[in-house]
């Protein structure tokens, strides 16, 4: 019976390494990069804010949740 238990958390161990992790890996990397993607918006809002009317043509301040 222990054997067996050991084998099956040796399984358990090699598919949460092969499948879990990398795949939790992958959406985790696509959330870092969507949420520096954002963050870079915000700053470029921010900047904008500061030195006065928008700089740039035709953005408004609605353009920042686009």
């Amino acid at each position: 019976m222990g054997r067996r238990i050991d084998d099956e958390v040796e399984k358990l161990i090699s598919y949460l390494n092969d499948e879990v992790v990398p795949s939790v890996r992958s959406h985790s990397i696509k959330g870092m990069r969507k949420a520096a993607d954002t963050l870079t918006r915000f700053a470029d809002y921010m900047e904008q804010r500061e030195r006065g009317p928008a700089t740039r043509s035709g953005e408004s301040d609605e353009d920042i949740g686009s």
